[in-house]
């Protein structure tokens, strides 16, 4: 038997032009012994859609025109973590909420719910000490001090780190690639990053794993020890016939602790050689293909829908996992940052596999003659 404790969601509200029927209030969870129960209340009418993230095709996992979605246990991709003193377990599972029947719209919302059970004798222990109510579960209060996605900014600065910014060099020139997000309880992963031209010829630099792949254009980001900045040196560079150089990053954002300590920094990058061998032992062709000259995107080039994040949940019992959401497209929305602005609306986060990531371009001018980045300047 199965005893409820703890119940924790957590929502970040997406604030622009909606649809008429919102989403009100914080949903309420309702851990069973074999299920766990999400409740929805809304303006309008009930939800057209309500679906486990990843599953909207699987009817077990759907619930259309309700106000609730009932997910069984083991069902769906609900994650399970075994856990120690006490014993037990906790359960996770994200879900989607679409309000309009056919399209996804800004008052659409993402949320990620747990429930912690205890084993009965560890109950009955507690018994021994403590009133147990036998009241029906509870919405709880966040963790945390305020459910707000933190601020982040991509800048490019000279002189080192915590240097001016700058909009405006020459080839060759040393600059600082800087990537930070504010925020007590959050560290960071750069991961995803490209170069592009400013006409659609892009080229990856950094992978997935927040890798550099070639140290001779960008080395793998240097992390503080908060794991709230990260920032790398670099010379500039830029394409043939073209004077503005942009930088397209994914910043992926985690809980301080030993979940962040496993995604942040990456560990035991592979070299530009070795990445040659690998590719050529597992994938029969050279790596060279993968950053070919710009002429277009490369297909297997990381993109924000690309399911290239970390495990769903890193292995973590304690209680306070954060999660973020939001409902939109952000293809669509992709708000390019010029350097030196902070990005500050939550609607740049899209949840992936349990972690919120942001998209941030930065943007230099590169020129050939240094006089005309002094005129400029």
């Amino acid at each position: 038997m199965l005893i409820f404790l703890l119940h924790s969601l957590f929502l970040i509200v997406v604030s622009s032009l909606k649809y008429p029927n919102e989403i009100v209030d914080t949903p309420i969870v309702i851990c069973e012994s074999d299920k766990i129960i999400i409740k929805i209340k809304t303006t309008i009418s009930n939800p057209s859609h309500i679906y486990v993230d990843g599953r909207e095709n699987d009817m077990e996992c759907v619930s259309r025109n309700q106000n609730k979605i009932e997910v069984a246990h083991d069902k769906c991709g609900m994650v399970n973590e075994k856990t120690d003193q006490p014993n037990g377990s906790i359960r996770r599972l994200c879900i989607f909420v679409q309000l309009h029947p056919l399209f996804v719209t800004e008052s659409d919302r993402s949320y990620c719910a747990q429930c912690v059970y205890v084993d009965s004798h560890v109950m009955k222990d507690i018994e021994s000490t403590l009133d147990i109510s036998e009241a029906p579960p509870l919405q709880l209060t966040p963790q945390f001090d305020a459910p707000v996605m933190p601020t982040c900014n991509y800048s490019i600065r000279k002189q080192g780190k915590d240097g001016p910014p700058v909009q405006y060099a020459s080839i060759g020139d040393s600059v600082f690639h800087v990537w930070s997000c504010d925020g007590n309880h959050n560290g960071i992963l750069v991961q995803n990053c490209h170069v592009e031209d400013g006409q659609g010829n892009k080229i990856l630099i950094i992978d997935q794993n927040g890798c550099g792949i070639d140290h001779y254009v960008m080395d793998t980001p240097v992390y503080n020890k908060e794991q709230s900045i990260a920032y790398q040196e670099t010379h500039v560079f830029k394409f043939a016939q073209r004077t503005v150089t942009r930088f397209i990053c994914q910043i992926k954002i985690c809980m301080k602790g030993d979940d962040c300590k496993r995604l942040s920094p990456p560990e035991a990058c592979p070299t530009l050689d070795e990445r040659f061998a690998d590719d050529v032992n597992d994938k029969g062709k050279h790596f060279a293909d993968e950053i070919r000259p710009p002429a277009s995107m490369p297909s297997d080039v990381p993109t924000l829908d690309d399911d290239t994040s970390t495990e769903f949940v890193r292995r973590s019992p304690a209680k306070g996992s954060i999660y973020y959401g939001v409902g939109y497209n952000p293809k669509r929305h992709r708000r390019e940052v010029i350097i030196n602005t902070a990005t500050r609306s939550p609607k740049q986060f899209v949840m992936k596999n349990g972690y919120p990531e942001m998209e941030m371009v930065g943007e230099l001018r590169v020129f050939e003659n240094p006089q005309d980045v002094e005129y400029f300047g």
